[in-house]
């Protein structure tokens, strides 16, 4: 990995940045990880789903032990029984997933047209009226009426189809409004469905590496139900290519500690 800030240069798997000052800010470090900082630049291995969990590793932290550990598994290439229908309800819902329709705009279009074609009309009535009367007075003849008519009805002619158009606008709008009330409840049940195949998807991940982890915990200081130490078992446990920010004392040196995890470290 490469670490860039202020023109000063960091490389290496393991990088110890404790006794550089200014201090590094360890949440700092881990948005530069993730290609979310402006102020500080780190090359490396795109992070994955457990890095999420196990990205920052300090005193304090929260850490969903479960959601962790099978995300651990996930990195192993390890796979659940209940993947394959999980996938096929989640295209479903996808399939299922019809955006919110707003009519106002549509009634809106409806209206203006309604109202324009009103008045259009009256023009053309007027219009009308004033060819009717040259008709019958044959001495006043001029061609300028005929020629306003004309335009008119053409105007008109033009709203009435924009006004059918944003009929149909509207119908279709409040036709994806029904289809998406109908198809409402079937999502939320694929919804509770996924997220029951999900949470049984994890338990059988985390029974699958509960042996393990318990062996792994074993053979690190710190008490068991230390967020720290689950977190650092975790990360030992899975495979992790993007930097770990290291900011426990559990080790003597951050290369000791890249060696027990088997990950890339940033040592504050």
């Amino acid at each position: 990995m490469r670490i860039e800030r202020n023109g000063s240069v960091w490389c290496g798997r393991v990088i110890e940045l404790s006794g550089v000052t200014p201090r590094f800010d360890g949440e700092q470090v881990l948005d530069a990880i993730n290609g979310t900082s402006d102020e500080l630049r780190v090359v490396c291995e795109k992070p994955g789903d457990l890095h999420a969990h196990v990205g920052r590793l300090r005193p304090g932290m929260t850490l969903r032990r479960s959601a962790a550990l099978a995300a651990a598994a996930r990195s192993r290439g390890w796979s659940a029984p209940q993947d394959e229908e999980y996938e096929k309800i989640q295209g479903r819902i996808e399939e299922l997933s019809i955006p919110d329709t707003d009519t106002a705009a549509a009634r809106k279009r409806l209206a203006e047209t309604t109202d324009e074609i009103e008045r259009q009309r009256e023009r053309v009535a007027r219009l009308q009226g004033k060819v009717k009367a040259l008709r019958e007075h044959p001495e006043r003849q001029t061609s300028e009426p005929y020629r306003a008519l004309e335009r008119a009805m053409q105007k008109l002619s033009e709203l009435e189809t924009e006004h059918a158009a944003a009929e149909q606008t509207l119908e279709r709008a409040r036709e994806r409004q029904r289809q998406r009330h109908d198809r409402h409840d079937e999502r939320l049940a694929l919804e509770d469905r996924a997220a029951n195949l999900a949470r049984a998807a994890r338990k059988h991940l985390c029974d699958r590496l509960h042996g393990e982890f318990t062996r792994t915990i074993e053979s690190l200081p710190g008490p068991d139900d230390d967020p720290v130490t689950v977190a650092l078992t975790i990360t030992r446990l899975g495979e992790i290519r993007a930097p770990v920010v290291l900011e426990c004392d559990r080790f003597d040196n951050a290369q000791t500690a890249a060696d027990w995890l088997n990950a890339p470290v940033v040592s504050l």
